[in-house]
């Protein structure tokens, strides 16, 4: 697996780091003007002329295999489609995590999509090399777009037959103790301390109140935004970590920051966003969703009603991303065949207050398998 380099703006001695000052850090007030066009970069594009890697994953609809292993999406292919992503009028691109998985098979298949990693040094190998990330990075600015990272502090990769290396983390100490599923989620004391995933493939949670496991991941996120230069981040599984953690992380970034918390209660994903510049707006999802869906379809005043509650329980409803659909969730074309309707649910996503997300392959009318 590559590591990240010694350079120039980033030392690295063992796990310890010296970090500059942040280079040309874009803030939330500046992220208010951009449109995000979020990405899966296994899934998006393969590389040009790549003919043997070309083949995989083009027919449809996907075999069980496909949908659960790569399909040789990676950064070469999305650059060789940013004037594409530009033309439609994106000037942010959100992409998976960069980090390497594991790569041994599990009930679910491998790690893909990025968020069951290994070593938190290492990069995705599968995406391509250190260099073509750079790359990617440099073309997309040079295009005045900016790069989203998508992070994950909160667990580590399946640990299939005992077989993965946990880098650093590779003691017991440095996970909840004794390992335990999430079986209620109105239990906060379950959604932090237990793990996501299920009894097939549990994620080992991290002990985010052990002073290494902080240290470390606060000085990661700093060294990794300071070594590509990205623009901002999206962190995932942001209410199965502790709130106060998230304070210093986010500082340590430097760069926007927009949390997940996936649920439709106002006030519980609105109070997180005092540990974030801004957070999914996933209540307003399941609203629209339910406004602009073809059946049992409720009325546009539901609207209203959310627009009231985000005024009581956000600090700041125009730092929030605001999204259709999104690879957690089945394709707003699984509710919604009627073009109109969706132009409308998309014109009111670009014209609200908030961060438009917008799913790739939207635009090419894809609505993917309502099995989740």
């Amino acid at each position: 697996m590559s590591a990240v380099p010694v350079n120039s703006i980033g030392k690295r001695c063992g796990y310890s780091f010296i970090f500059p000052l942040f280079i040309n850090s874009k803030t939330a007030a500046e992220w208010r003007t951009r449109t995000i066009y979020q990405l899966l970069t296994d899934r998006f594009a393969h590389t040009p002329d790549d003919i043997e890697t070309n083949k995989k994953c083009l027919h449809s609809p996907l075999s069980y295999y496909d949908i659960r292993h790569y399909c040789g999406g990676t950064y070469k292919g999305i650059i060789s489609h940013l004037n594409y992503i530009k033309q439609m009028g994106f000037d942010a691109i959100w992409i998976s995590p960069i980090t390497a998985q594991i790569e041994n098979d599990t009930h679910w298949g491998v790690g893909w999509h990025g968020y069951w990693q290994d070593n938190i040094y290492g990069l995705n190998e599968h995406f391509g090399t250190e260099n073509d990330l750079r790359t990617l990075i440099k073309a997309a600015h040079t295009l005045d777009i900016w790069v989203m990272l998508d992070v994950v502090a909160n667990h580590m990769g399946p640990n299939v037959n005992g077989t993965a290396r946990y880098v650093p983390f590779d003691l017991d100490i440095y996970y909840h103790q004794p390992p335990c599923l999430i079986t209620d989620y109105t239990n906060q004391s379950q959604v932090e301390f237990c793990t996501v995933g299920d009894i097939n493939v549990p994620l080992p949670d991290l002990n985010t109140e052990h002073e290494f496991v902080v240290s470390t991941l606060n000085q990661w996120i700093r060294n990794i935004i300071n070594e590509y230069e990205f623009d901002g981040i999206r962190i995932d599984t942001f209410r199965h970590v502790r709130k106060p953690f998230w304070t210093d992380y986010v500082s340590a970034s430097g760069v926007y920051s927009v949390g997940e918390v996936a649920t439709s209660d106002t006030a519980y994903v609105g109070d997180y966003q005092r540990y974030a510049d801004g957070v999914l707006h996933y209540p307003l999802y399941f609203v629209l969703n339910e406004v602009f869906r073809d059946e049992n379809r409720k009325s546009i005043r539901e609207i209203d009603k959310q627009v009231q509650l985000n005024e009581e329980y956000f600090i700041d409803t125009t730092l929030c991303g605001l999204f259709l659909d999104n690879h957690d969730q089945a394709r707003f074309m699984n509710h919604t065949k009627n073009m109109i309707l969706i132009q409308n649910a998309l014109t009111y996503l670009m014209f609200s207050d908030g961060i438009p997300i917008f799913y790739y392959g939207t635009e090419q009318e894809y609505h993917g398998d309502s099995d989740p």
